[in-house]
């Protein structure tokens, strides 16, 4: 089960980083970013995709090795559709938005059975972007899992992450230089 999830999350951020690869040979307006994003406990991998200045879609990995309040690991591999603001000149983005995830989680610590969960997030968080294609953001994101009942998912609820952006950035650095003026 774990490894069949793997295998899907991999084929996902291939695919996406593949896809925009080949996008961008046609149209480089869009950045494309990989990143790291580490939790309390535990953290992750990501990818985010611009689809306009407003609106982007993540693909996130995140593993947690268990929570101080007694949840189990877990491994989950989710998409998110965000909305960006951005605040103070276009180094600073606010961005919100919800998604959903899968993956697999022991709900309590004494139990060392993992179960397979399913369910929907949101995310709120800032973003700060450096002179160089360069990014660390700060983020809350609420998870609920809605097999064998609601519940609320303590794991990787807060973030701290970095981005590298691909593609576009001399874009990015005109759209300074222009807000600037």
């Amino acid at each position: 089960m774990m490894k069949n999830t793997r295998i899907i999350l991999l084929f996902l951020f291939v695919s996406l980083f593949t896809a925009q690869l080949a996008l961008g040979q046609y149209n480089s307006i869009r950045p494309f970013a990989l990143g790291l994003r580490g939790c309390p406990d535990g953290g992750g991998a990501n990818a985010r995709f611009f689809f306009n200045d407003l609106l982007s879609a993540e693909a996130q990995f995140n593993v947690s090795g268990g929570t101080q309040g007694g949840a189990g690991k877990a491994m989950m591999g989710g998409g998110l559709l965000m909305l960006n603001a951005m605040l103070y000149g276009p180094e600073f983005r606010l961005f919100v938005g919800g998604g959903a995830h899968y993956g697999s989680w022991e709900r309590y610590r004494d139990i060392s059975k993992a179960t397979s969960v399913f369910g929907f997030d949101a995310i709120i968080g800032l973003e700060y972007t450096f002179n160089v294609p360069i990014s660390v953001s700060l983020d809350y994101k609420p998870a609920f899992n809605y097999i064998s009942g609601v519940t609320y998912m303590p794991n990787n609820v807060f973030g701290l992450g970095i981005r590298y952006y691909f593609g576009a950035w001399e874009n990015h650095i005109d759209t300074k230089a222009d807000s600037r003026e």
